[in-house]
């Protein structure tokens, strides 16, 4: 640079001339508080206010301070100030229409509000500004917390102003009972569903996965295959206190002796308990309900004299379902009556492994929970078992009256 003696000449006083003035300066920089978007402080003669969000979340952290390295990405220079900021006077409301005989609740970050809700924030004493939250997709900004608030930077990503209000909203005469619009919806993640209410005109039409509405709740339909006389039969567990079932339109009941219910209770199924020993000769009249007495050398199984698994004349396995952890032939078989079809041909049990055999290319496109589907040759009525010592094979018996 070179070389210089004595000092250099002082420069004139800082010049604020390109600043505007702020007309007063806001409270004092604190680097132990915590700052949020549109907060405004003073530093050094200089106004400054923390930007919207996201930036807003350097407000408070070491390095982003008004006189630190990083200032620019979270604070904006409004310009000097010298004193106190004077008072604010009381908020106009002129330009805002007066919504309704009072205000609704307040804003609450911990309430969940949906398109169309109402709500307040209080300004003064005396009046709130009203808001409404918008329609999806915005609504759901309603919902992202504080960030996202009626009045503050980013409210308006969410909420509509609506007016201002005094007051509380009137009491109603009676009690209402809430119930959504025609609009309400479901969200599945990535769009809003329109949930219609629940028709009884329209059972028919409702499939697995439709969503219905019933007041303020929610219900999603799941199949449970009772449409006939032999899918309810399938439902049922057979044990020795099972006595029959019944159908009741869509209603399927599997009827066992006081005290020998199931345990634990099948899904899908609820425990009643009353009755016992076997159907009488009778039903109690009921319109539209079918009672089915069981019998049960309608339903026999019979274990072949050689051990193995089951083939069929020529020697083929059958297509099967199998599961693991099954303790006696009689809890497999009952496993295998879940899906009992015109294809079905018996069952095999070898050491905890339960197999449903079916004739090749007829496995029932639905099986219970815990199964899993192998493919074979096999066709028609067993005829024989392998031989293999660890196995025995059931041959089913539809009707051992024939």
């Amino acid at each position: 640079m070179g070389s210089c003696d004595g000092t250099i000449r002082p420069t004139t006083a800082p010049a604020y001339s390109s600043l505007a003035d702020h007309n007063g300066c806001p409270v004092e920089f604190d680097a132990s508080a915590t700052y949020e978007a549109g907060d405004k402080v003073e530093l050094y003669g200089l106004a400054y206010e923390c930007r919207s969000w996201p930036n807003s979340g350097w407000c408070s952290q070491d390095g982003y301070e008004p006189d630190g390295p990083n200032y620019k990405e979270a604070w904006i220079v409004l310009g000097f100030c010298e004193g106190t900021m004077a008072p604010t006077t009381s908020p106009n409301f002129s330009s805002l229409a007066e919504i309704g005989d009072g205000c609704p609740k307040e804003y609450d970050s911990s309430t969940v509000y949906e398109s169309g809700d109402q709500v307040s924030v209080s300004v003064n004493d005396a009046k709130s500004v009203v808001y409404e939250c918008k329609s999806w997709p915005n609504g759901a900004y309603c919902n992202s917390g504080d960030n996202f608030a009626p009045g503050t930077d980013n409210g308006n990503l969410g909420w509509t102003k609506k007016g201002f209000c005094d007051g509380t909203l009137s009491p109603t005469k009676a009690p209402i009972v809430y119930a959504p619009n025609e609009k309400c919806r479901w969200y599945n993640g990535t769009k809003a569903i329109t949930i219609e209410p629940w028709s009884d005109a329209k059972r028919s039409t409702y499939v697995a996965g439709t969503r219905v509405r019933k007041g303020t709740n929610i219900y999603k339909s799941e199949t449970i295959g009772v449409d006939s006389p032999e899918s309810c039969q399938n439902e049922c567990l057979i044990t020795d206190a099972f006595r029959g079932f019944y159908l009741d339109e869509y209603v399927c009941a599997c009827m066992y002796d006081f005290d020998g219910l199931p345990t634990p209770t099948p899904d899908g199924f609820e425990a009643i308990t009353s009755g016992t020993g076997p159907i009488a000769q009778q039903a109690d009249g009921s319109e539209g309900v079918t009672c089915y007495k069981y019998l049960p050398d309608e339903y026999l199984f019979e274990a072949l004299a050689t051990d193995g698994h089951c083939t069929d004349a020529s020697g083929n396995y059958y297509s099967a379902l199998i599961s693991f952890g099954a303790d006696s032939p009689q809890s497999c078989q009952n496993a295998c009556l879940q899906s009992i079809t015109d294809a079905f041909r018996g069952s095999f049990l070898d050491e905890d492994v339960c197999g449903c055999l079916y004739d090749a290319g007829n496995l029932p496109t639905t099986y219970p929970e815990g199964f899993y589907a192998l493919d074979f040759s096999g066709t028609g009525p067993i005829a024989q078992a392998d031989g293999d010592i660890d196995g025995t094979c059931y041959k089913y018996l539809p009707n051992s009256n024939n």
